[in-house]
């Protein structure tokens, strides 16, 4: 079999789109509304972000997005409101949900592939005004490339969107900046595979209600801003060439990793899945523990979400984006 590896560009995005004279068809959503296409949707699917950081006033760069109860800036990290602040990060947890909720994205799969997953998110302060989110799918189980080459328990593929909060309850919030995991330092017979991306909030497409819409490679589960990117990732080994199906991120109130309930979590972070295929636990925050899908051991496994969590500042005080 001939493994054809792609060269990685770095590319300076602008207000101005890159384009090369094709355009993806229109998609349809849940509700038969249209899915668009951002600015730079049609980029070269390796961007390295070098222009500046939107800081949240409404340039081409990001994404709005309306978040629930009208949530701002210094409301969010008014504790004292009601929601409180249980994981003791600044942020009310209220806000911290409606946040979470209001970016959650929609997703692009093949019909054929297995998702199921638990997913659970984290939402800390940045610098600055920033609000950090970090969306864990949780996947139970990676099948592979071709004839299950490279599968294992657990995929812990993930992403952390830079989100600026308005200092108006009237306006939106802004999704600045997001990277999507894309096989985060791996490898595959001997050649990095590794195909996250760092990008512009504008770069996504949306989907329904607006939301950042993100393509999901069959069986290996990494993240895409295109079609076309998706198909170039990996070496060309992933394939999102069938990715008719629509699904969400689902965000609920119970799976905040930075808060403790008695239900769900003890002080580890310890999960118990909702879909209850085994009795074991998975503990998002504890170091060296591989990711197993909430299965047994296989000698493989998946990246610690702690590792990842850590990475980008989110055991700390402040998360960021430059993992």
């Amino acid at each position: 079999m001939r493994w054809i590896f792609a060269v990685l560009a770095a590319v300076t995005l602008t207000a101005t789109a890159c384009t090369d004279g094709f355009v993806l068809e229109p998609l349809v959503g849940p509700a038969g509304d249209p899915l668009t296409s951002a600015t730079a949707d049609d980029c070269p699917p390796y961007i390295e972000i070098c222009g500046p950081v939107d800081p949240g006033g409404g340039g081409s760069t990001s994404l709005p997005i309306d978040v629930a109860n009208g949530w701002n800036g210094a409301d969010c990290r008014n504790t004292s409101m009601g929601g409180g602040d249980s994981d003791g990060d600044g942020l009310n947890d209220r806000c911290e949900f409606d946040v979470a909720h209001a970016f959650a994205p929609v997703l692009k799969f093949d019909p054929g592939d297995d998702t199921t997953r638990d997913e659970y998110y984290v939402v800390m302060p940045g610098s600055g005004s920033r609000i950090m989110i970090f969306y864990a799918f949780g996947y139970h189980r990676d099948h592979g490339y071709a004839f299950g080459l490279g599968s294992h328990n657990g995929d812990s593929e993930f992403l952390v969107f830079e989100t600026f909060p308005p200092t108006d309850n009237n306006d939106p919030w802004r999704l600045s900046r997001a990277y999507l995991s894309a096989h985060r330092g791996e490898t595959f017979a001997g050649n990095d595979v590794d195909s996250s991306v760092l990008v512009f909030g504008s770069t996504l497409q949306t989907g329904w209600e607006g939301r950042p819409l993100i393509w999901v490679a069959k069986n290996k589960h990494a993240n895409y801003v295109s079609q076309i990117a998706c198909d170039s990732g990996a070496g060309t080994l992933d394939d999102c060439d069938n990715n008719t199906v629509t699904g969400w991120f689902w965000v609920y109130e119970n799976g905040n990793l930075g808060q403790s309930d008695s239900r769900t979590y003890d002080r580890a972070g310890c999960a118990v899945p909702s879909r209850s295929i085994s009795n074991e636990r998975e503990c998002y925050w504890e170091w060296g523990h591989k990711f197993l899908g909430w299965q047994e051991w296989d000698g493989k496994g998946s990246t610690s979400y702690h590792y990842l969590l850590s990475d980008f500042g989110f055991d700390g005080d402040e998360a960021h984006i430059n993992g």
